[in-house]
């Protein structure tokens, strides 16, 4: 059998080649899978706080009656922070004399680079004492 001189060195540069292959795309992946994980946790906190927003429209005393006396297709910003590093505005429509139209949206960033935001609509009746509460039926959306 005749002799191969540095075909074992060939076969072990081949094998590191390989192995420096697969742990470069393992390497890629978990990145890849962290990376979206932390868009993940920027979207849902961003729609926490969008939904935050329309609830703490109807919290005791965070209805300004003034808003009752806007005209027909005007509008008014209010503005909550829920406290974990997202932001929230809610912009009011009336639509009707008792019909109101609450959009929210909600802001947030896991890190400089990864940054979402969520919105969120509602409609909002006032009853006869004028005390808002959500329309029945499905009166909650959320919009992209």
């Amino acid at each position: 059998m005749p002799s191969r001189r540095g075909l074992a060195l060939a076969i072990a540069l081949g094998a590191i080649a390989i192995i420096g292959a697969l742990i470069a795309g393992v390497l890629f992946a978990a990145t890849q899978e962290f990376r979206s994980t932390r868009g993940g946790l920027a979207r849902v906190r961003a729609l926490t706080a969008a939904e935050f927003g329309l609830n703490a429209l109807m919290r005791p005393g965070d209805w300004q009656p003034s808003w009752n006396a806007i005209a027909v297709g005007g509008s008014v910003m209010t503005a909550y922070s829920p406290g974990d590093g997202s932001a929230d505005s809610v912009r009011i429509v009336k639509l009707a004399p008792s019909m109101f139209l609450a959009i929210s949206e909600g802001r947030s960033s896991a890190s400089p680079g990864e940054q979402a935001r969520r919105r969120v609509s509602a409609l909002i009746v006032l009853d006869r004492a004028g005390v808002p509460s959500f329309a029945t039926g499905r009166p909650w959306v959320e919009l992209e």
